[in-house]
């Protein structure tokens, strides 16, 4: 009986795939490597590595704080302690930090259904849709916003919630800098 369960969970997660995405086509997040930023996947790619690896100057390179997120995350460091300050020196290095220490929130595999890219503006930009296979073997899909610039793609971060800082800041023990995981 266990074994009909489990072939129809199995078949309802095959069901909800989009079309092309496979298991061999899926990539561990764990074998990513950092293979640059010259395309939208290529710079998702080097981003997993670069968490999985904790290279946190790596995984900052790939993102494009819009001014509004640049200013919000400036607040957000304003308000730290000393200590928090002091041990991560910018803003971008605190949040790369926790980004990196997320740990349960990674995928474990992930695989670039399509891509889009648009010219209408001065900047090239891209839209990925990405499927994504959670550690608890849930699978959805995501979809990941995209900007080039001097260093190649990354990743369009917008302004943070008032909700969101909340969620990160208690992640922080103001008296040591000391990070931990979401939930922990």
């Amino acid at each position: 009986m266990d074994e009909l369960v489990r072939l129809r969970a199995l078949a309802t997660l095959l069901k909800s795939r989009p079309e092309g995405v496979t298991d061999e086509q899926m990539k561990l997040t764990t074998a990513c490597q950092n293979v640059g930023r010259a395309t939208p996947a290529a710079s998702l790619e080097t981003g997993l590595w670069a968490v999985t690896t904790g290279d946190t100057d790596a995984l900052m390179r790939g993102y494009f704080f819009l001014d509004e997120a640049k200013a919000s995350l400036a607040a957000f460091f304003a308000k730290q302690s000393e200590v928090v300050r002091t041990r991560y020196g910018t803003p971008e290095r605190l949040l790369g930090e926790l980004w990196r220490v997320q740990g349960d929130d990674l995928p474990a595999a992930f695989q670039v259904v399509d891509e889009k890219r648009s010219f209408k503006t001065a900047e090239d930009a891209a839209q990925l849709h990405v499927w994504l296979r959670l550690p608890s073997g849930e699978e959805k899909g995501t979809r990941i916003y995209l900007q080039r610039g001097t260093e190649g793609w990354g990743i369009v971060t917008g302004n943070f919630p008032e909700a969101q800082l909340a969620k990160l800041a208690a992640r922080i023990d103001p008296a040591t800098g000391a990070l931990h995981a979401a939930g922990k």
